[in-house]
């Protein structure tokens, strides 16, 4: 596929007039206005060459005007609870799709999105509900791959859509951020204090295997913080999924001092960690 009439980003900083070739779900290649291209079957024999294939297959191309739109790289959302009347904790398929929808009209991506601090046995339904979306959405871009379609064209084709009209997909779901229920009560925000406990390593292990991987951002429990670069300490995070061994953020200060270079770090539960270097030298 090719979108044409649109301002692309050059290494030079600026947008110019271009166009934007697409493989499959990929960008191939972003050209300013007089810049020779490949054409599809060239660009589909060069990858298939990457890929293994020795034969170039016949490839279609559709053209979609940009209308003279600015073009960039996809956004990714990482910290919002829903849209557009949908919310990531409804639990249902059909929030999640509306959601996903509504963010890839808008230039997003990919999303992950984040929970209340909510019963957790609820938080068990919402987190196996997005498991099993990001299953769906996988199988269905793998199917269209195989295919040898891009997500885009396929919809577009089962909806009857004209062709050269473009309809958006869906951002993909790449992580969930979980506000609580391990969190402070003095620092609970629109949380529910009725349903914050205290950080427990079963509770954790039971979501980290309900979202079957996709929870991504936890920050550090308040009460962590001070002993976070003790040789052997992990935390309530780090005995959750049995996979730390307390010794990095040890040896990241070990190196760092003997560097005469300083490490500090800030966090806060449902919204993630910043890490701070100092790489000016300083007196120990």
């Amino acid at each position: 596929m090719i979108i044409k009439n649109v301002k692309v980003y050059t290494e030079e900083q600026k947008f110019v007039p271009g166009e934007i070739v697409v493989q499959g779900d990929r960008i191939t290649e972003v050209r300013a206005d007089g810049e020779k291209r490949q054409t599809a079957a060239e660009a589909l024999e060069t990858e298939s060459s990457v890929n293994g294939f020795s034969e170039a297959e016949e490839a279609e191309e559709v053209v979609v005007d940009g209308e003279g739109a600015y073009a960039i790289p996809g956004l990714i959302d990482l910290h919002f609870h829903g849209c557009v009347g949908a919310d990531v904790c409804d639990g249902t398929p059909e929030a999640l799709k509306k959601i996903a929808q509504y963010e890839a009209s808008v230039g997003v991506t990919a999303i992950a999105p984040a929970t209340m601090t909510l019963p957790v046995e609820e938080l068990e339904q919402i987190l196996q509900n997005a498991a099993a979306y990001k299953r769906a959405q996988d199988e269905h871009r793998a199917a269209n791959a195989a295919a040898g379609q891009s997500m885009q064209k396929a919809e577009q084709e089962a909806d009857g859509m004209p062709e050269g009209k473009l309809e958006f997909p869906e951002a993909d779901l790449i992580g969930l951020n979980m506000e609580g229920p391990f969190i402070s009560p003095v620092k609970k925000g629109a949380q529910d204090e009725k349903n914050i406990v205290p950080c427990n390593v079963e509770i954790a292990k039971r979501f980290l295997k309900a979202s079957e991987g996709l929870v991504k951002f936890i920050g550090i429990a308040p009460e962590d913080l001070p002993r976070i670069f003790e040789k052997g300490y992990t935390g309530c995070n780090g005995r959750a999924d049995k996979r730390s061994t307390g010794i990095g953020l040890y040896l990241c200060r070990q190196i760092m001092e003997k560097l005469s270079h300083t490490i500090r770090i800030e966090s806060e539960m449902g919204v993630g960690t910043k890490v701070y270097l100092g790489l000016d030298t300083v007196s120990l």
